[in-house]
């Protein structure tokens, strides 16, 4: 095995040295490639700035063209004419000679040539005499000898003269020189190549320069002008600069391979050094995970519930606890065979498959309800799920909910027992006014009414609560609904006690069972004249309007200055049974909550221990 690791790291490297290697070669072609490709470039240049040149010489002889037209039948306005193509600004002149060879005009003027004989000026003599022999375009590279008039001086100048025929009235030949500076006349053309090439490119006239290794000669002849342009060795900042980087690069990669192989080595020696350290390691791993597999075995087995491992696919049962062999499952049982409810099974393993665990309470065909915990193991497509049978806790609880209903119904009977003693009563007290006070019984009747539809909502909601029937939903405003309570509640509230009712949208309507809501408010309002005991205290009733969910809400807030509730009774507020009154039975806002939820309304209870509460119920606006 070891000679096997270090045979590897061997070969890794050979390969990492022999990889920059090729890297390097690849590197070197590169900057071949980028050498050439600026030599093309300079042959381009090259080219473009002869064109250039040509281009140039072609404009200066269009020009003397188009001024021997314009002189054709009035030599006399020759300068006028002469001011078109010529720059001032630079020392340039046209000379205008006629075919015996004496000199015209110039323009600008120069005094030391006009009315003198060519042949006083042997340079432009030669030229002359070309021109006339050809009798077509000339240009040459001219030293030039006169007296300059500004200067008051004899000058010897270097120019570049481009000459033509013209025929002038009676077809007389003349001929028309333009002399042009030859450092003006190159400057122009190489100021635009200066900034590729800088100084490297030198142009030659006459005569052809000396042929060096570290030049390139180029010769051209435009129409009798010969000149040689001369590019020295170009020391490109690309090439220089890519053959210092390769420099640095062959160091590195001999710094990076000697680093590399001293690396190998060590990382070989450890690794023998290291071989047996890691098989200890081994050997102590592999107990520990016999003891965990131990512990794992221990805990499977000694779980308080039934445990099983099953395969996901197949549903196999691989593995199973002492406990699970209670609920009669054997080696290889698929799990349908237990959880005798398909459907159901494989919506809980679903969620396990998508979610990694579930827990559900399955209801199987033979009447048996389990408990199912299930988390879907990390090693193989297996689960382990936790049974709980729970068919005869379910059966216990069935039977104390059935207890419980009695209990209720009793306590609530004996409160509506009471309930109908005091309108007995009442209707005894009014049938009694009645008798002494005829003029009023009108009045008195008619809260006799009253009292007897109150007590006929009594029996509707006992038979709510009971679920034998359903309550009867009518529609109407929010103020028919609160003047029927408000007349009931009246004969609930003591004296100190003061409450005030205030209706913004009186015309909302609603559809409900009246008689359960009317009883869901006034247990309510019980419940704060309870609260608030025998001091002097204040009832509120607001009733406005809310939007919550784009749904339009009846709101009813009651809102009493009692000792209030504290947090940890609040929160219990709504759940049967719960109560902290000596005599309660715990079911009040239960019942309430219950009647606005059947309403497709909610409730919400707000408080603060010793200042008050805030009850308000929502209920949808039709």
């Amino acid at each position: 095995m070891l000679k096997k690791i270090a045979f590897s790291g061997f070969i890794l490297i050979f390969i990492f040295i022999f990889s920059f290697f090729i890297i390097l070669q690849l590197q070197k072609k590169e900057y071949n490639i980028i050498k050439e490709s600026n030599t093309k470039q300079i042959n381009m240049l090259i080219t473009e700035l002869n064109n250039k040149i040509e281009s140039n010489i072609n404009s200066e002889i269009e020009k003397l063209h188009i001024l021997s037209k314009l002189i054709t039948h009035d030599i006399n306005n020759f300068p006028q004419y002469s001011e078109i193509i010529i720059d001032n600004n630079t020392e340039s002149f046209i000379m205008l000679i006629s075919h015996e060879g004496n000199i015209v005009f110039t323009h600008p003027l120069r005094k030391s040539f006009v009315g003198f004989s060519i042949l006083s000026f042997p340079d432009i003599a030669n030229f002359f005499i070309r021109l006339k022999k050809t009798n077509t375009e000339q240009i040459s590279f001219l030293y030039v000898k006169y007296f300059d008039n500004k200067k008051l001086d004899i000058v010897n100048k270097t120019f570049i003269s481009i000459g033509i025929t013209a025929k002038i009235s009676n077809n007389n030949n003349f001929y028309l020189i333009k002399f042009v500076p030859y450092n003006i006349f190159f400057d122009n053309v190489l100021k635009k190549f200066k900034n590729v090439l800088g100084e490297s490119v030198v142009i030659y006239l006459k005569d052809k320069p000396a042929v060096t290794k570290k030049n390139n000669i180029f010769e051209y002849n435009i129409k009798g002008l010969k000149y040689f342009i001369v590019v020295k060795e170009i020391h490109d900042p690309t090439a220089r600069s890519l053959k210092i980087h390769f420099r640095k690069i062959n160091f590195l990669i001999i710094l990076l391979a000697s680093i590399s192989f001293l690396m190998g080595t060590f990382i070989i020696f450890n690794l023998f050094a290291s071989h047996k350290k890691l098989e200890k390691l081994v050997e102590e791993r592999t107990g520990e995970l016999s003891i965990e597999k131990e512990r794992y075995r221990l805990f499977f087995n000694y779980l308080p519930l039934a445990a099983i491992v099953y395969n996901l696919k197949n549903l196999q049962i691989s593995e199973f606890n002492d406990n699970a062999t209670n609920l009669g499952i054997n080696m290889g049982d698929n799990l349908n065979k237990l959880i005798n409810n398909e459907k159901s099974l494989q919506e809980h393993l679903a969620i396990v498959e998508k979610e990694g665990h579930n827990s559900s309470v399955i209801y199987t065909s033979d009447k048996r309800i389990f408990e199912l915990h299930t988390i879907k193991l990390t090693n193989g497509n297996k689960a382990l799920s936790i049974i709980n049978d729970i068919t005869e806790q379910k059966s216990i609880e069935e039977k104390l909910q059935q207890a419980q209903k009695h209990e209720i119904i009793s306590t609530i009977t004996s409160g509506i027992s009471h309930d109908f003693k005091n309108t007995i009563n009442n209707i005894q007290i009014y049938l009694s006014l009645i008798e002494k006070d005829k003029e009023n019984s009108q009045h008195y009747i008619n809260t006799l009414k009253s009292i007897i539809i109150s007590a006929k909502e009594h029996i509707e909601n006992l038979l709510t609560i009971s679920h034998q029937r359903k309550p009867k939903t009518v529609e109407l405003t929010s103020e028919e609904l609160m003047k029927n309570f408000i007349q009931l509640v009246n004969n609930y509230i003591p004296k100190n006690i003061y409450i005030t009712y205030i209706n913004l949208i009186p015309q909302s309507r609603l559809r409900i069972a009246k008689g359960s809501i009317i009883q869901a408010f006034l247990n309510i309002i019980i419940n704060s004249v309870e609260a608030i005991g025998e001091k002097e205290g204040t009832i509120s009733i607001i009733i406005d309007k809310e939007q919550i969910n784009k749904q339009s809400f009846i709101k009813i807030t009651f809102n009493d200055n009692g000792p209030g509730i504290r947090n940890d009774i609040l929160k219990n507020i709504f759940k049967p049974f719960y109560t902290t009154k000596e005599n309660g039975c715990g079911l009040g806002l239960t019942l309430v909550n219950r009647v606005i939820k059947e309403s497709g309304g909610f409730m919400n209870i707000e408080s603060t221990f010793g200042e008050g509460t805030i009850v308000r119920i929502y209920l949808p606006e039709v």
